[in-house]
């Protein structure tokens, strides 16, 4: 029993030596993870024509309500919805019967009063006769002269009903006073028009050009016209380009030929009108497009790629890399978009190096592993 005790003595000090001789090595540390690799670039210079973007609204040109100027049932519709009408083309025909009638009454009327005038020139004439040989009186032709003048005015009269039953009877025959797309008929054939009131019958637009309306700030505004004469800023014959919403780039051409007299207090813009041909029928009254207009030629000006750029609390920002490789959050004032590339305004000096690709890996104060990318326009 005693060996036995001193056998598990002796291996119990050795486990404690075995014990104390491990715990007294320490574990190598674990080594920090690289700093994430990123792409930079260096800003662009170059001389860059900048442009401002705004929304307009299309507005037609010349727009007419067709409506029914005298009553009477609708005997017929000489178009089709949606035809193209000329200046003066008949739409709509109402029953001019009455008015044919009322016309042919008033010209009745005019023949007879010509009558009666031709009388009573010719009873004066034979007045003024006797007078000269002293057989008649001073009262007598003055009675004729009477009679002359009043002839006169019942003729007037009755030419100026024989114009106007001749205007009703015109006005059977329902013109359109533009030339421009029709709309749909809105009263069919049959149905009395005109009873208490001018039936709206259809409607026509002038298509081409088209108006576009839209509002620029007071500050862009009084930019652009210092710099044409005076004797041009009351009609800025500025250019300008619209695009729909499923367009690419801005195909349409326009020229501004409106200023308004009054700068809107609430927001300090001016609203502008521009003039764009619409040849081929794309653009159509109400509708909302993109307008883009030059503010002018920016020398040497600094851009960076769009998708670069993020967006905080602050505004606009560009996370830049230091000559020591740390990340630095930078906020910039930001231009005009030129084809994916954004001109900066304020923040740069336009030779650091900014971070394109990995920005989500990047935080500003701690180091990355950058990368130069040759930017190309846009960013590609």
């Amino acid at each position: 029993m005693k060996r036995l005790s001193s056998c598990a003595a002796v291996a119990v000090g050795l486990a404690g030596v075995a014990v104390h001789s491990g715990c007294g090595r320490e574990a190598p540390a674990a080594a920090p993870p690289p700093p994430p690799a990123v792409t930079v670039a260096t800003p662009v210079r170059m001389d860059a024509e900048l442009w401002v973007e705004f929304t307009g609204t299309t507005v037609a040109m010349q727009t007419a309500e067709i409506r029914a100027r005298v009553e009477g049932y609708l005997l017929e519709q000489k178009f089709q919805d949606s035809d193209e009408a000329t200046a003066g083309q008949v739409l709509f025909v109402i029953d001019p019967a009455l008015y044919q009638a009322e016309v042919d009454r008033t010209v009745a009327f005019v023949e007879r009063r010509q009558a009666e005038l031709d009388q009573a020139v010719w009873d004066l004439g034979q007045v003024e006769s006797l007078a000269a040989r002293g057989a008649s009186t001073e009262k007598e032709i003055q009675d004729r002269r009477t009679d002359r003048a009043l002839a006169e005015a019942a003729l007037k009269s009755a030419r100026a009903a024989d114009e106007k039953a001749r205007l009703e009877l015109g006005y059977t025959d329902v013109k359109s006073p533009i030339a421009g797309r029709l709309s749909r008929n809105l009263v069919d054939v049959g149905n009395l028009v005109g009873a208490g009131e001018k039936t709206l019958l259809t409607t026509v637009v002038q298509m081409d050009p088209m108006h576009v309306y839209f509002n620029v700030s007071e500050r862009f505004l009084m930019q652009r016209l210092a710099e044409v004469p005076q004797d041009e800023r009351r009609r800025l014959r500025t250019p300008f380009w619209v695009r729909l919403a499923h367009e690419e780039g801005y195909p349409h051409h326009g020229t501004l030929d409106f200023i308004n007299n009054t700068v809107d207090a609430a927001t300090g813009t001016l609203l502008v009108r521009g003039e764009v041909p619409n040849d081929q029928g794309l653009l159509f009254p109400g509708a909302f497009v993109r307008v883009r207009l030059s503010a002018g030629i920016r020398e040497n000006a600094v851009l960076v790629s769009e998708r670069a750029l993020g967006t905080d609390l602050g505004g606009k920002y560009l996370l830049i890399v230091d000559t020591d490789d740390i990340v630095e959050h930078r906020p910039v004032t930001i231009g005009a978009l030129l084809d994916g590339m954004r001109v900066i305004e304020d923040g740069l000096s336009g030779d650091e190096r900014y971070i394109v690709n990995g920005l989500q890996r990047a935080r500003p104060g701690l180091p990355v592993r950058p990368q130069m990318q040759d930017p190309a326009p846009g960013g590609r």
